[in-house]
């Protein structure tokens, strides 16, 4: 079984690397160094495999108000908008982080064979 660590840095390395040169133009070059170290920890592959889940997480999630909030009625967690919001943003934590785990358990073993 994979570490809890390692999946929640292969989940977290894509907005790590968006996140990276904004600390740096901020001036917070102790989150900058942080996320940078994040981002690096992760293959690529990972970045890639989860960029699609991110932006499913932002738009049904985050953002379900602007996009999905024009039919409540049939909406998961409707009628209300606060019940559909809550349970689009939570399928989105759940997908990245399944998807997280999975790739964590594949890079682990591919790490593992490779030695």
């Amino acid at each position: 079984m994979p570490s809890t660590r390692r999946a929640t840095d292969i989940g977290l390395a894509l907005p790590a690397a968006v996140l990276a040169p904004v600390a740096s133009v901020i001036r917070r070059d102790d989150a900058a160094r942080w996320l940078r170290a994040r981002a690096a920890s992760t293959p690529i592959v990972a970045k890639l495999v989860t960029a699609p889940f991110w932006l499913l997480l932002i738009a049904r999630g985050v953002l379900y108000p602007v996009f999905g909030a024009d039919d409540l009625e049939h909406s998961w967690g409707g009628p209300t908008l606060l019940g559909a919001w809550a349970v689009h943003l939570l399928i989105g934590i759940a997908l990245l982080a399944a998807v997280s785990v999975l790739l964590a358990m594949a890079t682990r073993d591919a790490a593992a064979s490779s030695t």
